[in-house]
């Protein structure tokens, strides 16, 4: 017995002292991490609104308790009382303040702990549990409006910046920075994460492509022909990455003309 004992104690040893090990290590990387984080954070957003002094926090999106999430992205305002989102609309206590949208209207809450549930009003208007998935169709374009700035200049607003998660892409959710003027028109576009395709679909990251955003406002689709006026080309064998980034930026425009337009009214 002795003989299995021990070295079963002796693995048990190290097996905790090489779990504290890496505890302690992830504890002194920790903070350089998020620290080079937020630099290329600040930098992609000094890249998309170069005039700007600073980037405040919106206080419509802080009183959202969190991300919102839209499934079409189109531009429709809030179907509950009052315009937009402020501190005046108290998520409910099983949610986490993320909105969530199907094709741009206002569905519910997530809960607490994921995307994968959510809290909405059914027919008698009673609060209800439900899978988001028994909630989406097919084709649906899904993203997560995740933060959302204010561009300043001498104390006044110049503009906004958007960051989203576009869901649909070849390898999963693109991450992008939509910056918008004070009316809602598009400045820039900047994919901030990938893990798409090189050349392919990293491709994304190019001017070349987020380029064709630029002055648009209304809801965008793709097209793989000569474009319309809200339509982007897609990437050549890159399709689904397209979708990913357009279906990002459409949150970003659905999130202005809900929260940030619907908070002016």
């Amino acid at each position: 017995m002795k003989e299995i004992l021990k070295p079963a104690l002796v693995l048990f040893i190290i097996a905790a002292a090489a779990a504290v090990c890496v505890g302690a290590s992830y504890e002194v990387t920790k903070q350089p991490i998020a620290a080079a984080k937020e630099r290329e954070r600040q930098a992609a957003l000094k890249e998309l609104i170069p005039e700007a002094d600073g980037f405040e926090p919106l206080p419509s999106f802080e009183g959202a308790g969190g991300e919102i999430i839209y499934f079409g992205g189109a531009n429709s305002g809030f179907t509950g009382e009052g315009a937009g989102v402020s501190a005046d609309i108290k998520p409910l206590e099983f949610a986490s303040g993320e909105i969530i949208y199907v094709n741009g209207k206002m569905l519910g809450y997530a809960l607490l702990g994921g995307r994968d549930a959510a809290a909405v009003l059914n027919a008698d208007g009673v609060w209800e549990t439900r899978a988001v998935k028994d909630l989406v169709s097919q084709g649906d374009g899904v993203a997560y409006v995740t933060d959302a700035l204010a561009a300043v200049k001498n104390g006044e607003t110049i503009g906004f910046i958007a960051s989203s998660e576009g869901y649909g892409g070849y390898s999963g959710a693109v991450g992008v920075m939509t910056a918008l003027d004070p009316e809602g028109t598009i400045t820039g576009v900047k994919v901030v994460s990938q893990r798409e395709t090189p050349g392919l679909g990293a491709n994304a990251e190019k001017p070349a492509f987020s380029g064709q955003y630029k002055g648009k406002s209304g809801r965008l689709s793709v097209t793989k022909t000569a474009p319309s006026e809200n339509e982007i080309v897609a990437i050549t064998s890159a399709t689904l990455t397209t979708r990913a980034v357009t279906n990002a930026v459409n949150a970003a425009l659905g999130f202005y003309n809900d929260v940030i337009r619907g908070a002016a009214r």
